[in-house]
């Protein structure tokens, strides 16, 4: 059923129990990059009974925006004159809505919310994922079967990424991603761009004096598509790493560089002089 996915063997059962018999609402909860949204957008397709890649298609299929820091009232309030729609089929679960990352949801859209929860639509489910669920309201965890997904086997992991990489190439992001598939995912594409700057060379550029790092600016990174592989590479590798670290000084430091590379990627998407731009970047992470 969820054969495509990773998931630890006891996850699977809770996953397969809940498609079996679903309740109006679900929380996927367990790490960062643990593949809580994939999850959930496999499970509302089994439930509507179609297929995984025509899910945004399906009119009875509704997905909260992930691209936003905060989900305000509003878009909790749209989806009241979405459970209103008349649903098709003669499936047990006719409509589906998920909410990627529901603890961004902020107190009035949270009340929105469990409002619905308290009268569930008929034919209907909510799926919120998140990795922080102590920051949701305890009215609305209690409304919802909570769906605690644990990290897959190692050897799961290499299993999934073997067709693609070597074991060496996994076993360079495991530890970063501390076996996270999604992070791993990402490190692993970046990792595979043929210009790949590694995350020791990365450290290495970052641990250098400012004279060094200007001299780069100068001769290394002067092309400017070269410095966009590494403002490019800095930006994911520092949100990776931000993602897994346990240790707030070590967390603090990853923020820092993934706002000024985020920063410095964007200037350079607009055609802003590379020179300046890494200057700028390195001026800010010693400010």
């Amino acid at each position: 059923m969820f054969d495509t996915l990773v998931l630890h063997p006891t996850s699977y059962s809770l996953v397969e129990h809940y498609v079996r018999q679903p309740s109006a609402a679900a929380l996927l909860t367990g790490p960062p990059s643990i593949g809580k949204h994939q999850l959930a957008r496999s499970i509302a397709s089994v439930l509507l009974g179609i297929p995984l890649a025509k899910l945004d298609a399906q009119g009875m299929y509704r997905e909260i925006s992930s691209d936003k820091p905060i989900i305000d009232i509003e878009q909790i309030r749209q989806l009241s004159a979405f459970f209103a729609l008349k649903p098709t089929g003669n499936q047990q679960i006719r409509r589906v809505v998920v909410i990627p990352d529901a603890e961004r949801m902020n107190l009035p859209a949270q009340n929105a919310l469990l409002k619905m929860l308290e009268e569930p639509p008929d034919d209907s489910v909510i799926l919120l994922t998140s990795s922080a669920p102590s920051k949701l309201l305890p009215t609305i965890t209690s409304r919802t079967r909570t769906l605690n997904l644990a990290k897959p086997p190692k050897r799961m992991v290499y299993s999934h990424f073997s067709n693609n990489y070597t074991d060496a190439e996994i076993e360079s992001v495991f530890t970063i991603a501390r076996g996270n598939i999604g992070t791993m995912e990402l490190l692993l594409k970046t990792q595979a761009d043929s210009n790949y700057m590694g995350l020791p060379e990365l450290k290495r550029i970052l641990g250098l004096n400012m004279y060094d790092q200007l001299l780069l600016v100068e001769t290394t990174l002067k092309d400017k598509a070269v410095a966009k592989q590494f403002t490019q590479q800095l930006s994911r590798i520092a949100s990776a790493s931000l993602l897994e670290s346990s240790d707030p000084a070590k967390a603090r430091q990853w923020r820092r560089i993934s706002n000024a590379s985020y920063i410095a990627e964007s200037a350079l998407a607009k055609n802003a002089n590379s020179k300046l731009v890494l200057t700028e970047l390195f001026l800010s992470l010693r400010g």
